[in-house]
């Protein structure tokens, strides 16, 4: 069972909407979430915010990220579930 309670930049849009349907890749997102604030040092744009206000890269923030790494954060902050990677083993 998944909490409705969140923290802002860290939530996926399906947790801002009561009606939508948790999965692992809900907790995919809030890790790479949490991984994109380590490595800027920046709390990430509320996914439901996403549509209407850009999020940096977090390595237009950081620039001697990797791509690859880049690459992962972005791929787990996707911002519909269905293009999030659908377990933490595959991301």
């Amino acid at each position: 069972t998944h909490t409705n309670m969140f923290s802002a930049g860290y939530a996926p849009i399906e947790q801002y909407l009561a009606q939508e349907k948790r999965s692992p890749a809900t907790d995919v997102y809030g890790l790479a979430a949490t991984l994109y604030a380590l490595l800027t040092a920046t709390i990430p744009i509320a996914s439901i915010l996403r549509q209407h206000q850009p999020m940096p890269e977090p390595r237009e923030i950081q620039r001697s990220l990797s791509p690859a790494v880049n690459e992962a954060v972005l791929r787990g902050m996707a911002i519909h579930a269905s293009d999030r990677p659908a377990t933490v083993d595959q991301w």
